[in-house]
């Protein structure tokens, strides 16, 4: 069985990188910040997340159209912390 991290461990990484500590260094937090909340939050793959456009955003209902694998779509809920991620990235 593959080894997972807890729910403590992975909200203190999103903690970490939201907070913008100064150790890690990043020239864009806000942006570091959303990818986690996406791809955390609402289990999107990486390769998902790299195919993500802003039109593929609808921000009044909190919906993002994901294109999987295959060429399939599907639409999938964000929460409050990724809308604000969102809002802070790209306003």
């Amino acid at each position: 069985m593959p080894v997972v991290p807890t729910a403590e461990q992975t909200n203190t990484l999103i903690d970490a990188v939201a907070e913008g500590r100064e150790e890690l260094a990043r020239p864009h937090p806000e942006r570091d910040t959303l990818l986690f909340e996406l791809l955390y939050g609402c289990g999107v793959r990486v390769s998902e997340l790299v195919g993500m456009n802003l039109d593929d955003f609808d921000r009044s209902e909190r919906w993002i159209r994901v294109r999987g694998k295959g060429r399939k779509e599907r639409q999938v809920p964000y929460g409050s912390k990724a809308a604000a991620a969102l809002e802070n990235t790209f306003g």
